[in-house]
């Protein structure tokens, strides 16, 4: 558990995502209640109750060990090639993609579903991002404020504008030969590496083919697009080992193949809401990766 709890402390967005995870599976284990008030009214105080002990239960892990401050701005965009920024947009996409199901459960349309979803994110996400303001170790951050709206407008103008979500957001991780070299700042263990070591992490935007070309098959196919980064060991500038070597941060670009889960057709709800939460990573396949310094290289299978 501390484990764990060290390795929240610096995430790509696990905050958000926490309380979605628990708000859709909770909701949707409630389908012996068919009466839309009975949903509604389950819905209502479930984001109610997740918000308050949510709000307070992050307090008490996040900030209540650190010195407050007055209210103030800190600038982060120069620090770990933005890929932190990538986290926050591609996190709070996900929570409104997630929580506007919930929604839907309850009756309401998808357009009604987008809109209370989007509302009820930016209502969370300002709330941690106003507690980061008065921490004296962080700060209120335009960077972060930025891409987290920019997540959810992103969700947001997809179902207003074409009623389906033909862009998604997704993420994978793969373990990077760098946490060793600064274990403090990228993660003692791979649990915390996950959420820390940024070399590890890609976000991908994944464009289902089908939707544009419905001639295309299957239709569950899909064109991902990645951003990533390595040699990051500081959070900006060079780093140079023990041993001498130097390593300076580079951007990855990627290009692959993707599968969009929830395209896939099933009569079963139960799987239908797991394809639907699944579908926030990236399924393995080969892959392309550019640089500015070397040469497109080719991976077999990359996650």
């Amino acid at each position: 558990m501390v484990d764990f709890t060290l390795a929240l402390k610096k995430g790509f967005g696990i905050k958000k995502l926490s309380v979605v995870l628990f708000i859709f599976i909770f909701v949707c284990q409630l389908n012996a209640q068919n009466s839309e008030v009975q949903r509604r009214r389950t819905l209502k105080y479930a984001y109610a109750g997740t918000y308050l002990a949510s709000t307070i239960g992050f307090y008490q892990l996040w900030y209540k060990d650190y010195e407050q401050s007055s209210f103030h701005f800190f600038n982060d965009n120069p620090q770990w090639l933005q890929m932190d920024k990538f986290g926050h947009a591609y996190s709070t996409y996900t929570l409104t993609k997630l929580s506007s199901k919930t929604f839907q459960w309850a009756n309401y349309s998808k357009q009604q579903s987008a809109l209370y979803a989007s509302a009820a994110s930016f209502t969370f996400l300002t709330t941690i991002e106003l507690m980061d303001a008065y921490s004296k170790k962080w700060g209120f951050s335009w960077g972060d404020f930025i891409a987290n709206s920019g997540g959810i407008s992103f969700y947001l103008l997809q179902e207003l504008a074409f009623k389906k979500q033909s862009i998604i957001l997704k993420f994978s991780y793969s373990p990077s030969p760098y946490r060793e070299l600064r274990a403090d700042a990228l993660g003692e263990t791979q649990l915390q590496a996950l959420f820390k070591d940024y070399n590890a992490q890609t976000y991908w935007a994944s464009v289902n083919i089908n939707d544009f070309i419905p001639a295309v098959k299957p239709k569950w196919l899909s064109l991902a697009i990645g951003y990533s980064g390595r040699e990051m060991i500081n959070a900006r500038g060079a780093f140079r080992s023990a041993s001498g070597e130097l390593y300076n941060p580079q951007r990855q670009y990627f290009l692959s193949l993707d599968v969009n889960l929830e395209k896939i057709k099933s009569n079963k709800k139960w799987v239908k809401s797991a394809l639907s939460v699944l579908n926030c990573l990236k399924i393995p396949f080969p892959a392309v990766e550019f640089t500015k310094e070397n040469r497109p290289q080719l991976h077999w299978l990359y996650y």
